[in-house]
């Protein structure tokens, strides 16, 4: 699902605290001032869901702001890497979580030549001849 303005407030209404970890509680009661009852408890489920916070049993651990998008947006990344690697029609492109493997059936193409890129800890895309892969 994706994350709206309104998680994004609440994220950051949550974050002006100051405290990594927080009270379930005192979370739901400081939404309760912006949202419905509700509300706040489907958006603190959106953002742990999304990565944004960790809940566990009567404890919110707010993840860094860097971290959490990163952690959000990679899957996105990821399939927009292997969407445009197929367009290319070079080869087979396989996918295997955070590493992207496309093994070139035309040496010569300018991708190919490269061995790998990598995208900080996000995706990294290995180019493998089809002989090397065996």
């Amino acid at each position: 699902m994706p994350i709206r303005k309104r998680e994004i407030a609440a994220y950051i209404i949550l974050s002006s605290l100051g405290d990594e970890n927080i009270d379930l509680r005192k979370a739901l009661d400081l939404l309760e001032v912006f949202y419905k009852r509700r509300t706040a408890r489907k958006i603190l489920k959106m953002l742990h869901s999304a990565g944004f916070l960790e809940i566990s049993g009567r404890h919110v651990k707010i993840n860094s702001c860097s971290d959490a998008f990163r952690r959000y947006i990679s899957g996105y990344i990821r399939a927009r890497a292997i969407k445009r690697l197929k367009s290319y029609n070079i080869g087979e492109v396989i996918d295997s979580g955070t590493t992207v493997r496309v093994v070139c059936s035309d040496p010569e193409h300018e991708l190919c030549k490269k061995r790998e890129i990598l995208l900080d800890g996000l995706v990294r895309i290995e180019f493998t001849s089809p002989q090397r892969t065996q």
